[in-house]
């Protein structure tokens, strides 16, 4: 086992879109994914720990994905073993759930897109998630059986859904303020007699 990625094809100075920098020219790499096992995820071989982006999009541009994955972040880079199974339980959008055993641990590569918003637990607590080979993301694991689940929130949603639930509350109340306000000036107004109409 090990990823079956491989190394990706590169292209250089393309336009490119990134959420909190625009549009800038960079080096575009593409991954062929034919053949990927379903299970989304593998042990990998070995890894190389680098401080930054910049430094892992030089390292991957170098290496044999085949053989090890470029992770972002600390942690010790680990030695040759990336044996160990793992199975998909359940892949829904937004939730993934895997069970995953290796006699030594490892680094698991997960088959997703690395995004802020994905969080992860083993075993039911928060491990962190790493940036792999520039798109993808993975875990350390210790030696042994684990389930693996992830699951993924957009950033900012809840506090985004929290002040929309607000505001709408201080719409409903204003329009029931109006209504009640509409009727008692309605009934504090002295009637008016019917006047006559001389015939």
């Amino acid at each position: 086992p090990g990823s079956a990625l491989g190394s990706p094809k590169v292209y250089r100075d393309q336009p490119l879109f990134v959420l909190t920098q625009g549009v800038s020219r960079r080096t575009l790499y593409v991954y062929d994914t034919e053949g990927l096992s379903p299970r989304r995820a593998a042990f990998v071989p070995r890894t190389l720990r680098v401080q930054s982006a910049e430094a892992m999009a030089r390292e991957v541009a170098r290496r044999d994905l085949r053989r090890l994955a470029v992770v972002l972040g600390p942690g010790k880079n680990k030695p040759p073993s990336g044996r160990g199974e793992v199975d998909q339980l359940e892949a829904t959008p937004g939730s993934v759930r895997l069970r995953a055993k290796s006699p030594r641990g490892g680094f698991l590569l997960l088959g997703e897109i690395w995004h802020p918003g994905w969080q992860a637990r083993v075993d039911g607590t928060v491990t962190p998630l790493r940036r792999a080979n520039l798109a993808l993301m993975g875990l350390d694991l210790p030696p042994g059986e684990h389930r693996v689940e992830l699951r993924f929130s957009t950033p900012g949603w809840a506090l985004g859904a929290t002040f929309s639930a607000l505001s709408l509350l201080m719409i409903m109340l204003a329009g029931v303020a109006l209504v009640v306000s509409g009727r008692r000036s309605r009934r504090a107004r002295p009637r008016q007699p019917d006047s006559e109409v001389p015939s």
